[in-house]
């Protein structure tokens, strides 16, 4: 890592500690005082504006684009696979359409774009997969890239698409943030 992707790092860090410290605070001062309906509608609202405040800091501080999000990255698994949103979350087992799925998994899981999601919650998105099957889809494309040198040039494509740059170091993709 250069030092100034270290200091980014470092500083998204801090942020993220100190917004998870102020929504923990409010929250325990909550309890203190007789929580009516507005005031569980106030903390309610703080925490959403904390973790909106926490996200824009640290797209801001990575450089990540924070348009390039979910639905943008189902577009554009679609487009590249030629697949359609069904087919993507359908239940179908034919290669054609688990691929997809799987690449969609692995990038959301390596962070390609900015997201907080968890394994149930991307296999939710993939028409009700449960978290097996999306770690079994992130450790298939882990295998597929550490065994198969086209299809690990197909993902630095994609990664190099996505805003981000990927190298091989021998037993896994590393990604960076473009400079």
């Amino acid at each position: 890592m250069e030092e100034s992707e270290i200091v980014r790092a470092s500083r998204a860090q801090f942020i993220t500690n100190t917004c998870d410290r102020i929504s923990q605070d409010v929250k325990e001062r909550l309890t203190v005082y007789n929580q009516s309906d507005i005031t569980k509608l106030v903390a309610i609202a703080l925490d959403a504006e904390i973790v909106r405040v926490r996200e824009e800091i640290r797209c801001e501080l990575t450089g990540v684009d924070p348009s390039k999000g979910v639905k943008m990255l189902f577009e554009y698994i679609t487009d590249h696979f030629g697949v359609s949103m069904d087919d993507l979350t359908s239940k179908s087992r034919k290669r054609e359409l688990v691929e997809p799925r799987q690449v969609f998994s692995w990038l959301i899981r390596n962070k390609i774009i900015p997201n907080r999601l968890s394994l149930r919650e991307v296999g939710l998105l993939l028409g009700g997969k449960d978290h097996a099957t999306t770690l079994h889809s992130v450790r298939n494309i882990d295998n597929l890239n550490a065994h198969d040198r086209e299809w690990r040039e197909m993902m630095m494509r994609i990664i190099n698409d996505l805003g981000k740059s990927a190298e091989w170091n021998g037993e896994k993709l590393i990604i960076k943030i473009k400079p």
